[in-house]
This record gives C-alpha cells, sequence and structure tokens, in this order.
C-alpha cells in the first residue's frame, strides 16, 4: 500500500514541532510499517526559534551556535526535508510548487519542483507589516527571520565600533518602531550589548548609545496585562531607554523618523515592529479564505476554510477563538499547542477517524529585559483572579523555560539536556556579545 504523504510548508516553531513529532509518531525512513510519509520544506537550511532574533540582532547570540539543522533532524526525528521556497499551489490535484533555488550569484541550483500531498499544513509564520509607511521598507530593519536580523547586528556592531575606535562623538541613536514584545526586548537587548562592548574596550559605546521606542498606542505591550505593561514600561525607563507613547510615524528617512505631530528623531539606525501579516504569496495562492492580515481562515480542526485537506497553524492562520469571538495572536504559545494538536489530528484524518476541535489555553505571558530584569502573568488573564504576577528570578527562569520546551518538543529530553550542556559550557569560553 501506498503511504500518505503529509507536506508540511513552513520550519518554524510550529512547523519543526509538528514535522519531528510525526515523524517520530508515523514516518520514519526504515520503518517497514510506517504509516505516512513526512515532509517539511523550508526555504532556510537550518531552524533558529523566532523569539531569540532579538538577541541575534543585538549580538549578545551567536546563531550560528544554536541553530538546527532540519536534515539533521529530520534523519533523527524520521522526516523529509526538502530545500525550498513555496510559490504555487494546485488544490484540485494537491500538489504544491517549489520555486527554483538560486545561489548568491544567480546560479540555478534546484529547478522549479512539484510537491504531491495527500495533507498539506502551511505554517508559513508571519512578516512584519508597515502599513504603507513612507520610507519605511527603505530605510527602516526588520527583525523577522535571521537574516535580517544578523544584517541589523552587522549594522549596529559597525556603527558601534565607529564611534569607539575614532575620533567622532556623534550619539549612536536606534529607533524602534513598536512597542509589542520585539520592541521591548530588542530595546533592553541593544543596552545590555553596549554594556558589554564597555567592558571589551569599545570606550564610550553605553554613553553613545540612545534607545528610543515609539508606540501609537497609550502603553507599551497593548495585549499583555496592564500591570506587566506599567512594570516594563518602568524597567526600560531606568536603563535610559526613551519611551513615547501614543506618537504614531509618519515617514522614515535614512538619519530620521518623523512622528505624526511633526517631532524629528535622530535615527543612526530604525527598526519596523510595529505589525505583522501573513507572507504575501500567499493572496496569490488559489483555493484559501483569508481574512485580517491576509492571514488563512481556518475552522475548529484549523483546516482551511472549504479545504479539507489544507490545514493551517501559527502566525498564519486566522482561528477565531470561540470563547471569546476574537483571533488567536501570533506567539509562540499558539504555535507551539497547535502544532501538538495536528501531530493527534492528522493522525485521526489518516485513519479515517473523526477530527477533534482545537481548544486553546491560555498559560500567561512574559516578558524578558535581557539582564536587566523579566516580568510575566500566568494563568488565564481571561477569567478574573486567574492570573499571578512574576518578576526577577522566577520570572527570567520561566522566560528560559520557553524555549526549553520547544527544545524538548522538537528534539526529546536526552537532546534537550545535551544542549543545555553545550550551552552552559559555550557561555563560560565565549565572549557574551558577538564582535563579528
Amino acid at each position: 500500500m501506498t503511504r500518505k504523504r503529509i507536506v508540511i510548508v513552513g520550519g518554524g516553531a510550529g512547523g519543526l514541532e509538528l514535522a519531528s513529532g510525526l515523524g517520530r509518531d508515523l514516518g520514519g525512513f526504515e520503518r517497514e510499517k510506517a504509516e505516512a510519509e513526512i515532509v517539511l520544506v523550508d526555504a532556510n537550511a537550518t531552524h533558529l526559534w523566532k523569539p531569540l532574533l532579538h538577541q541575534v540582532a543585538a549580538g549578545t547570540m551567536n546563531s550560528y551556535q544554536d541553530e538546527l539543522s532540519y536534515l539533521a533532524q529530520g534523519r533523527s526525528s524520521g522526516f523529509r526535508f526538502q530545500y525550498g521556497r513555496m510559490d504555487g499551489l494546485v488544490p484540485a490535484e494537491r500538489r504544491v510548487t517549489l520555486a527554483a533555488l538560486v545561489d548568491d550569484e544567480g546560479e540555478t541550483l534546484l529547478p522549479p519542483r512539484d510537491l504531491s500531498y495527500d495533507l498539506l499544513v502551511l505554517a508559513v509564520g508571519s512578516v512584519g507589516n508597515d502599513f504603507g509607511t513612507p520610507g519605511v521598507q527603505e530605510f527602516c530593519h526588520f527583525i523577522d527571520s535571521r537574516t535580517q536580523a544578523e544584517q541589523f547586528h552587522r549594522d549596529f556592531l559597525i556603527a558601534l565600533a565607529r564611534r569607539s575606535l575614532t575620533a567622532e562623538d556623534t550619539p549612536l541613536s536606534v529607533v524602534i518602531i513598536g512597542g509589542g514584545a520585539t520592541g521591548v526586548e530588542l530595546a533592553a537587548e541593544l543596552r545590555h550589548a553596549a554594556d558589554i562592548a564597555e567592558e571589551y574596550g569599545l570606550s564610550g559605546s553605553a554613553r553613545r548609545l540612545n534607545v528610543t521606542i515609539v508606540e501609537q498606542a497609550d502603553r507599551l505591550l497593548g495585549g499583555l496585562s496592564e500591570k506587566v505593561a506599567t512594570a516594563t514600561h518602568k524597567a526600560l525607563t531606568d536603563i535610559g531607554i526613551d519611551i513615547r507613547t501614543g506618537q504614531g510615524v509618519s515617514a522614515v528617512e535614512a538619519q530620521s523618523v518623523t512622528l505624526e505631530d511633526g517631532t524629528v528623531l535622530p535615527a543612526t539606525l530604525s527598526v519596523w515592529s510595529a505589525g505583522m501579516q501573513a507572507p504575501p504569496f500567499l493572496k496569490d495562492l488559489p483555493g484559501l479564505d483569508l481574512g485580517k492580515g491576509g492571514r488563512i481562515k481556518v475552522g475548529p480542526a484549523l483546516q482551511a476554510d472549504g479545504q479539507p485537506d489544507i490545514f493551517a497553524l501559527g502566525d498564519c492562520a486566522l482561528f477565531i477563538d470561540p470563547r471569546t469571538d476574537k483571533p488567536l495572536g501570533a506567539r509562540a504559545q499558539v504555535a507551539h499547542q497547535q502544532a501538538s494538536f495536528l501531530r493527534k489530528a492528522l493522525a485521526a484524518k489518516l485513519r479515517g477517524q473523526p477530527l477533534p476541535a482545537f481548544r486553546f489555553r491560555e498559560h500567561g505571558t512574559l516578558i524578558s529585559l535581557s539582564r536587566f530584569e523579566a516580568f510575566g502573568s500566568l494563568g488565564d488573564g481571561r477569567k478574573k483572579g486567574h492570573t499571578a504576577f512574576i518578576d526577577g528570578l522566577a520570572a527570567k527562569l520561566a522566560y528560559r523555560m520557553l524555549h526549553r520546551s520547544h527544545q524538548y518538543a522538537v528534539m526529546g529530553l536526552l537532546g534537550t539536556a545535551a544542549q543545555m550542556t553545550s550551552d552552559l559550557l559555550r557561555r563560560a569560553n565565549h565572549a557574551q556579545v558577538k564582535f563579528h
């Protein structure tokens, strides 16, 4: 009997967790009784957990030391990896198309390919949404991918070194547009990186660095509790971060950001983290019903509306929580729970069993301000009296456990233990900031 094929497009947090889980449950290269062939497709060769990108951007994490090879992970977990970028979909034929793979010189490494499926899961994440603001695409950095984070790090490091190693005494002004989790965590991480650079001999780094957060809403962290937002605002102010709330951005230029009230902020570097949308290529795919932000509308079992063989999870999926009648946000917690759900639901689908309904369980939110502070609310904030505010060491440990839980879902207990040991040894023998 021909094995069914489950194709998962996107190797982010949810996609890789799902591929690894299904590979262990249903797949395997050498198992004669494997129920399905699991195929993961991604445009990159390696995986890096997206919530770590602000650390890569600041240089406090070396992305090459924390990356995970899709080929190696597939071999150990029983799925196959296809290197490529999806650019087409033919639902009637249950087929996706992958664009040609080219190198930096434009040479074709792999031609366009077709990939058939019995079940398809779209887990393609999200990208920044500039809402048409003039100058954003030309002059702003985005921190949506490892490549973007590394580019910002190179520019930040060059600007920092120029001011420390030459007579230039102008401030290094970084304007972060958007006061959500990415914006506030990046601001704190940059301050930490400048402090470490000072210790390593780049004199004046901390003194010359000015970081400003611009947020259109009346407060930071609009999706989090008021108590967490207030504590975060105070902690950032205490370490010298300039916070402008209630201010929208009208334009961005090469060395400045103009606010809606006409205020012009100097900006050696500007970062856009004010909004998200699903990848624009989804709009060109037939058969998908898209909602706000270009996200794929999905039903109770995370099936794309009108497409029983296509599922979506994570940032690109628009799931309306029946308990609140509101869409779930683009959060790692959501992607993790949806991957766990689909691991069981897809197996049921293959076996002809009824599909269960996805139910999101809110466990709380956490914010880490680098070495300075951490805050969080644990429990379901939708229920009065069901949350607990934490800060300090407890919040820092809880935040670190988020990453470890992702590693556990992907690599299992032994793999996570090995990674933790490697991390401890690396911290003892490597610089705290990546200076190249």
